[in-house]
């Protein structure tokens, strides 16, 4: 495996956590509460980090290729990172209450626009991103660190739990 191939691995399983997360928190109530909004609070400034980058990336990469970008691609991740950056103030402030029905209700506010998040990038954004970037483009955009795979496995665990 090549070091774009790990990084795109790599990223993809931080968004199937996440989605993972989000169903199962959409099914009712859980008793890892606190544990799945802790790893949502860390994981979404880290998504929104990662499409930024991907926003800067994208346009000059594609060039040649606008076309193939779906307009709404890029319009859809643009809305999205806004609802998710208000909610995930209201979240992180709830995590540092010790009320958990605060907690309960931001993380419920922050489902929906977390999700539409998720799902704004997409298979055609990600072929689009395989078929245009380099290696360089891979390391920018996903800015990984063993600290930060480490991080994300440990909350994981802790959010299934």
């Amino acid at each position: 495996m090549n070091e774009s191939d790990y990084l795109r691995q790599q990223l993809a399983a931080e968004r199937a956590h996440l989605r993972q997360l989000l169903a199962a928190l959409r099914t009712g109530p859980s008793q890892a509460l606190a544990a799945r909004a802790h790893y949502l609070a860390w994981a979404t400034p880290r998504l929104l980090a990662q499409y930024g980058r991907h926003l800067d990336l994208l346009p000059g990469r594609l060039a040649a290729r606008r076309q193939t970008l779906p307009p709404q691609a890029i319009a859809g991740i643009s809305t999205a990172t806004r609802a998710a950056t208000a909610t995930l103030a209201q979240l992180q402030a709830a995590l540092d209450s010790p009320q958990e029905a605060r907690l309960a209700q931001a993380l419920a506010a922050h489902l929906a626009p977390l999700a539409t998040l998720v799902k704004a990038w997409d298979e055609p954004l990600e072929q689009l991103a395989a078929d245009c970037y380099r290696i360089e483009d891979w390391r920018r955009a996903a800015q990984l660190r063993a600290d930060d795979i480490l991080r994300e496995r440990q909350l994981f665990a802790a959010a299934q739990a």
